[in-house]
């Protein structure tokens, strides 16, 4: 709806200076259609980091891991760091 009004606010021209996306009218009918019709959550389930957090704390010191288990940790932490998804990992290359 918002592009829709963007849309038709570079288009169309009114009598005054002000943009037909901020005349009270479109407004009030922009507040009115998102109230019937409420954005939806982009995800359906959430889940916890301190989870994962709280278990990773429990594993030994990095020195006494294992290459595989120092290697998740990693990219765990990573991917929380960055806010990637976990495809990203497989693009990262390592060199030298």
């Amino acid at each position: 709806m918002n592009t829709a009004r963007s849309a038709i606010s570079a288009v169309v021209q009114t009598h005054t200076d002000r943009s037909i996306g901020t005349d009270p009218r479109i407004v009030r009918f922009m507040k009115g259609a998102f109230e019937l019709r409420p954005a939806l959550p982009r995800y359906k389930d959430t889940w916890d980091v301190e989870q994962l957090l709280g278990y990773i704390r429990t594993w030994k010191n990095n020195s006494e891991l294992s290459l595989k288990l120092l290697t998740m940790k990693l990219c765990a932490l990573l991917l929380l760091a960055s806010a990637q998804r976990l495809q990203t990992i497989h693009l990262i290359k390592r060199s030298g």
